[in-house]
């Protein structure tokens, strides 16, 4: 996994998400890393994949990456994510971790078991540090706590990407 474990979810004292923090000593392994900033989103982005059961956290990431000129697919579970995978190319997968029949992190274990490549980022309300493990080992680049805010997008785009 290229950047697994070196991407880490920020958590305030209560326990809550904060965003995404860079360890800048880390190398981005196989990752090549582009100039957001200066280029724009739309440069270094083309197509995301939202993988969530909830339709109201589908709708908030596909209007903000509508906001960023990013075109997205959304599906509701995880082996709509691995059919679709299947068919068509995505910059970035967005996979929900608390989904009712196959979880994100199952999902995300048979994507890397079947050869994907592609940068998968886990999402959850959930700031547990024993579910980052479970995602980050299943092969997920980055954790990132819910909600998102656009800068805290932005960065792990950068990042990432």
């Amino acid at each position: 996994v290229p950047v697994a474990g070196q991407v880490h979810e920020v958590v305030d004292g209560a326990g809550r998400g904060g965003g995404v923090e860079v360890d800048p000593d880390l190398p981005l392994i196989g990752v090549e890393h582009r100039d957001v900033g200066r280029v724009g989103v739309e440069a270094v982005l083309e197509r995301v994949l939202v993988v969530d059961d909830d339709d109201l956290n589908r709708l908030v990431l596909e209007r903000m990456c509508e906001k960023m000129g990013v075109q997205s697919r959304c599906v509701p579970d995880g082996p709509g994510a691995l059919q679709l995978l299947e068919k068509e190319r995505f910059d970035i997968v967005f996979m929900d971790c608390h989904m009712p029949g196959m979880s994100g992190d199952a999902a995300t274990r048979k994507l890397r078991e079947s050869g994907y490549r592609g940068v998968i980022l886990g999402l959850t309300a959930d700031a547990d540090r024993g579910l980052r493990e479970k995602c980050i080992g299943a092969g997920m680049d980055a954790l990132i706590t819910k909600p998102i805010s656009m800068q805290e997008l932005h960065q792990l785009i950068a990042t990432l990407c």
